[in-house]
């Protein structure tokens, strides 16, 4: 991030920061779905209760998705109000706005992929998440994290 810095003006830094620290706290809820699936389903299934471990993973999928629906409206619904919190400089607060639905995607992104992880490692099948892992960081986030630092 700090090279990436360097090439933006001190504004789109500033976005950027905000934006950031808006992803870092719901990628903390992530990872606490993410150990929570891990033992509590890992739990389940070393008792032999799939059935249970089942219903718990219904239970953290539909928490994820909900959660990722609630936190993606709040950032389209008071995107001007979150960066008025850490500034009320009007050129931070246009990239902000402009760059609000790439941050929406990547929290979404983040999250499910986050608990996803706890699934299926608690499931022993961590192998199967490689290929889409691979190609989703490589291929993908790669490319659009470049184009979005270099195109702003």
């Amino acid at each position: 991030m700090t090279m990436e810095s360097a090439y933006l003006a001190p504004y789109k830094s500033a976005a950027l920061v905000i934006g950031l620290q808006i992803e870092t706290v719901t990628w903390a809820y992530g990872e606490g779905l993410k150990v929570a699936a891990v033992s509590m389903v890992g739990f389940q299934i070393g008792a032999g209760d799939i059935r249970k471990a089942k219903h718990i993973k219904k239970l953290i999928l539909a928490q994820t998705f909900a959660f990722a629906l609630v936190i993606s409206t709040l950032i389209f619904t008071f995107n001007q109000y979150l960066v008025q919190a850490y500034t009320d400089n009007l050129q931070i607060k246009q990239v902000f706005n402009d760059y609000a639905l790439a941050l929406v995607c990547l929290l979404s992104a983040d999250l499910v992929l986050s608990v996803l992880f706890g699934l299926f490692k608690a499931l022993g099948k961590q192998i199967d998440l490689l290929l889409p892992s691979l190609v989703c960081c490589y291929f993908i986030g790669l490319p659009v994290g470049n184009f979005l630092c270099f195109q702003v």
